[in-house]
């Protein structure tokens, strides 16, 4: 029997390696699918699945020139599994990189337009293990997108084999995935992909041939002249999107607000250190997304994790509560970029809208904007005019500029002292070329607000984090960040409390998905001994950043100023679960800890805090702990130490009082806490509420400082 469509051979060409049929896995799925497909295609279709296997030959070997015609068809299914792409095996190499080749200069071409407006490739994965990250980079660099696959994987707690229609319920699979619904799938997408290849329908066009670079033994394939009746769909190849579910459409959510969340583009260029770019076109298009006060935006940092992870829609979906996810590719060339979006339903992993850009890199602020307007038009959110601006904006004219501001941000992520220069120096440079980019100086005050506390003290790097919110905000007034880091300046620097105020709300009014407004603003409320209001923005902030362990940390922190101990441990322990590294989750846990009296915990847990900070400030809290637990020598020691290092480092003052303060010495205390005053030491921000000083609260000389900071006093 040939193929539906005149000119094929088959229908369908299975592609595996022999040893994944060795239990007859690969045998029992072709019979499945074939009685699915009966029932769910009025017409029969023909399927090749070869039983001599080709497993072991190197390219100098002899190729059965046979299967070369049967690559001849209109869908390819490989079988990917854990020894799949193997530069040896056949099935990879004169299978799967074949067909991809022949697909793509055929009369179809490889990626189609399905009938109801989506896009699908004619390559249908099927997974039936979790694939290494290597593997999974080497499928994604040849077929130029991410890899979506309809999973066969039977998983429970260090299990990852193949999903077996007889022996598995789904109640023992932590999927809870049917062996017969998996099947369902596959046969609707089959239904969909032969619908659009019997009944074509024209697709948009594009004036351009970007050709994706390709790995593992590929070689690129110049698009043929083809009959003009097939051209646009050639030229609109889109990357690699599988529709496997058979309720897919491209309808957008009926109503209500919708919780949204940008999964890290994967970089599909072949330079590896292009990964600053995709990770700065991500976070460009998120931040697009937090201006558009209709949709609730998770934050970057929580969804770092799911960087080529292996986890489904569904999955991800339930771990941060989005209802809709974003995930994309991106290829640079040159001064060409290739990006690839898709939006998915979580929930019912569905995809609602894709699209695909080939442009030149000077087009970047329109792709971004583009995607950002579409999504909210899918999703049904109301995009003002204010944020439709905002959105259509462009920050620079000069490309070079922008690429160094996205290279600067890579950098500062790190939080490392030689990733937070290099950042630095590239947000200068950006500046250089173009002074009246904005964006820059926004990099620029975050450097400042790292920095103080840790390598400067606050009147040398405060002053100018000031000046550098305030260039972007005269350059761009749109800034919410802008505002927020002049609210950092207020809190921690000057205590002026009702411009720290309403620079928190002018953030959050410009960019109500951004954490930063919120995280400031709950700042301010704690200063102000509001804890009740600081914890409500803290929730907010977390709702925004639910995987991030700085942001759960700071959450943490509003319990145990209001002194709910084990509230505050609570929270700690999620953050522990996302990062059992993140110094600021034991700094609070250690607080916490000794407190509670539990003196020999708090101890451990502020002498690993000082492990990864690394700074005068951490190693007087570990002074401090000593302190509370009644070892005043090594207390001291360490205090001895801090003023020796003073000489040639920053040692804020009021970290130093707080030792004196539990060493029982109130003058020496209030002697340190005078010089703090003076130094505008970062952490005074709390001094109303933070039960370090409660000792002291009632002294005359602490509502004396309190009524120089502006700050009542504070009861218990």
């Amino acid at each position: 029997m040939g193929s539906l469509i005149e000119g094929y051979e088959y229908d369908i060409f299975i592609s595996y390696r022999h040893n994944d049929n060795r239990s007859g896995w690969v045998t029992e799925f072709i019979k499945s699918l074939q009685e699915e497909l009966a029932a769910t295609l009025k017409d029969p279709v023909s399927i090749y699945f070869d039983n001599n296997t080709h497993d072991g030959l190197l390219e100098t070997h002899h190729v059965d020139k046979t299967l070369e015609g049967k690559l001849k068809c209109l869908i390819f299914i490989p079988i990917l599994s854990q020894t799949y792409c193997d530069p040896k095996s056949f099935a990879w190499q004169h299978e799967f990189i074949a067909f991809n080749n022949l697909a793509k200069e055929d009369q179809f071409g490889r990626d189609i337009k399905l009938n109801n407006g989506n896009v699908a490739s004619r390559i249908l994965p099927l997974k039936i293990h979790n694939l290494d990250a290597d593997d999974k980079s080497t499928i994604e660099n040849e077929i130029g997108g991410v890899l979506r696959a309809i999973e066969f994987i039977f998983k429970t707690a260090g299990v990852n084999r193949p999903l077996r229609g007889n022996e598995d319920h789904p109640n023992d699979n932590q999927n809870k995935i049917f062996y017969r619904d998996q099947i369902n799938k596959v046969a609707n997408a089959i239904k969909e992909i032969i619908g659009a290849l019997k009944n074509p329908t024209p697709q948009r066009p594009t004036t351009n041939n970007y050709q994706p670079t390709t790995t593992g033994g590929s070689k690129k394939i110049p698009v043929k002249k083809i009959s003009i009746a097939f051209a646009g769909l050639v030229l609109f190849a889109l990357v690699s999107f599988f529709i496997y579910n058979r309720n897919a459409t491209s309808s957008s959510f009926d109503s209500g607000p919708r919780t949204i969340a940008v999964i890290p583009f994967a970089n599909l260029s072949a330079a590896k250190e292009d990964e600053y770019f995709a990770d700065g076109v991500c976070n460009e298009i998120l931040t697009q997304l937090s201006k558009i006060g209709s949709l609730n935006v998770i934050s970057r940092t929580s969804m770092l994790q799911f960087k080529n992870t292996n986890k489904t829609m569904k999955e991800i979906g339930e771990a941060i509560g989005a209802d809709v996810l974003l995930e994309g590719s991106i290829q640079k060339s040159n001064d060409r970029v290739h990006i690839t979006v898709q939006l998915f339903d979580a929930k019912h992993e569905k995809q609602l809208w894709a699209d695909s850009y080939d442009k030149e890199f000077k087009d970047i602020f329109s792709i971004q904007s583009d995607v950002a307007q579409r999504i909210a038009s899918q999703l049904k959110a109301n995009l003002t005019s204010s944020e439709k601006a905002k959105i259509e904006k462009r920050p620079t004219t000069n490309m070079e500029a922008y690429n160094l501001y996205l290279k600067g941000n890579f950098e500062i992520a790190k939080v490392t002292p030689e990733g937070v220069t290099n950042g630095f120096e590239m947000f200068n440079k950006a500046i250089q070329l173009d002074p009246e980019f904005a964006l820059p100086y926004i990099g620029i005050a975050y450097y400042y607000g790292l920095v103080t506390d840790f390598y400067l003290a606050p009147n040398m790097a405060m002053p100018q984090m000031k000046i550098a919110a305030q260039t972007a905000l005269a350059k761009d007034s749109t800034l919410a960040a802008a505002h927020a880091w002049l609210s950092f300046y207020e809190l921690w620097y000057t205590w002026n409390w009702e411009v720290a105020r309403q620079q928190s709300t002018k953030a959050i009014k410009l960019e109500p998905n951004g954490y930063l407004g919120h995280l400031c603003y709950s700042w301010y409320f704690a200063s102000q001994g509001n804890l009740d209001e600081a914890k409500k923005e803290g929730a907010r902030m977390v709702e925004l950043e639910p995987m991030a362990a700085e942001e759960g940390s700071f959450y943490a922190l509003t319990f145990y100023l209001a002194r709910q101990y084990d509230d505050a441990l609570h929270q700690l322990d999620r953050v522990r679960a996302l990062d059992s590294n993140y110094p600021f989750e034991h700094f609070v846990r250690g607080q916490c800890y000794l407190k509670q009296g539990k003196f020999k915990e708090g101890i451990e847990e502020q002498q690993l805090a000082h492990k990864l900070f690394s700074a005068p400030w951490s190693y007087a809290r570990v002074a401090y702990a000593y302190a509370v637990a009644g070892k005043t020598q090594e207390a001291i020691s360490i205090l001895d130490s801090l003023k020796t290092q003073s000489a040639t480092v920053y040692v804020a003052s009021d970290v130093v009082a707080s030792v004196y303060v539990a060493l029982g010495d109130k003058d020496r205390a209030f002697e340190y806490l005078e010089k703090a005053l003076d130094e505008r030491a970062g952490w005074l921000l709390f001094i109303k509420v933070d039960p370090i000083w409660d000792p002291i609260r009632k002294d005359e000389r602490f509502l004396a400082i309190l009524k120089k900071m502006g700050l009542a006093y504070y009861s218990l």
